[in-house]
């Protein structure tokens, strides 16, 4: 049964007669829809969605999202590990899914006999390189990108859309729920000097010393640390570089505040905390290594939380002009809204700090 959130049942009522208006074109009795993906193809979807397949683990956080768990072919194995168990607690129904890894993470190495043997109605998927994969296979494929808040926003409404009144509904909720925030932090700093802005350096997780994955230009972060009101560090650098950036490049960088984002913060928190080759850094110094929150996903990249990132991180660096916002109850409020999951002050305050469960959540 799916469950439903507070604020979003009206939104429901009233897209009922209206669904679909926005990029969808009926196909009379032919029993299929019409949708415009994210590379502006027209792709023929069934008018009924019972299954879904998506080949990415933002993409089923998403699904998942919008109430739609029951209609996953399919979740990745990785949710069964230790650093998914916040995803576990507040989405219960992920321990119920199937767990298969059908698609290479790291390429195009589509397992296309297994998607088939799942028989879904809908395949969706973030990468371009896949479709003709998926499509030579007879299934029907919809891109979406998740680059930046605009697209992250058209797609929940693709996604929504495709699998149904309901989750379309829910996918609106979902945006005006995006838009509110980024309105209120827009206002807020809109007369924000740059005298007063302060030098960010995002850090992920991943790996360690000597070499430090970071992002440059183009990145999911760039657009929320500016959105934020922060100096984007690394803007000399294009894309993800998770091969790593050396101690040097940190140290002639010198940020105000590093934020540690992805699983596995504490490990690299320590280092940089600990590494006498750090110890003069301005960020040391003054105490100001963040953990980034870390509930479903962490909510610096591609996953639902993404919708609070930006008040979150504002409010970090300017939080004079945030005082009346309770990041602690704006986290709470989000997870009952989308998820019906009414979380624990002392769980919602381990998130915010990208701290795991006390214990491994699970059956």
């Amino acid at each position: 049964m799916k469950k439903t959130g507070f604020g979003f049942l009206a939104v429901v009522l009233a897209l009922g007669l209206t669904f679909g208006g926005c990029s969808q074109k009926r196909s009379g009795d032919s029993g299929v829809r019409n949708i415009i993906d994210m590379s502006g193809q027209t792709i023929a979807v069934p008018k009924v969605v019972n299954k879904v397949h998506t080949d990415w683990i933002s993409g089923s956080m998403l699904v998942m999202t919008l109430g739609a768990t029951d209609k996953l072919t399919c979740v990745s194995p990785f949710l069964d590990g230790d650093s998914f168990a916040w995803a576990r607690l507040i989405i219960p129904e992920i321990e119920d899914a199937q767990k298969s890894m059908l698609a290479n993470v790291q390429g195009d190495a589509i397992n296309v006999e297994g998607v088939l043997a799942l028989m879904p109605d809908l395949v969706i998927t973030d990468r371009l390189s896949r479709v003709e994969i998926y499509e030579n296979a007879g299934l029907p494929v919809l891109l979406v990108n998740l680059d930046n808040y605009d697209n992250f926003k058209k797609a929940m409404l693709i996604i929504g859309e495709a699998l149904g009144e309901f989750e379309f509904a829910k996918a609106n909720a979902y945006n005006d729920y995006i838009n509110r925030n980024i309105e209120m932090v827009t206002e807020r700093l809109k007369d924000l000097e740059e005298t007063d802005k302060q030098s960010i350096y995002y850090m992920y997780s991943t790996n360690s010393g000597p070499n430090w994955a970071t992002v440059g230009r183009g990145e999911i972060q760039e657009r929320w640390i500016k959105m934020a009101g922060g100096i984007f560090a690394t803007e000399d650098l294009d894309g993800r570089v998770e091969e790593g950036i050396s101690t040097e490049y940190i140290l002639d960088k010198d940020p105000d505040i590093i934020i540690i984002g992805n699983t596995d913060q504490a490990a690299v928190y320590n280092q940089l905390t600990t590494m006498v080759e750090f110890s003069g850094l301005k960020a040391v110094k003054n105490n100001s290594i963040v953990r980034n929150p870390f509930g479903i996903l962490s909510w610096c990249r591609t996953g639902p939380e993404y919708a609070m990132q930006m008040v979150w991180a504002a409010k970090l660096l300017h939080p004079a002009l945030f005082t009346d916002i309770d990041i602690e109850e704006m986290a709470k409020d989000f997870y009952l809204e989308f998820y019906s999951m009414k979380m624990s002050d002392e769980n919602i305050v381990k998130i915010l700090q990208g701290e795991s469960p006390p214990t491994r959540i699970g059956r």
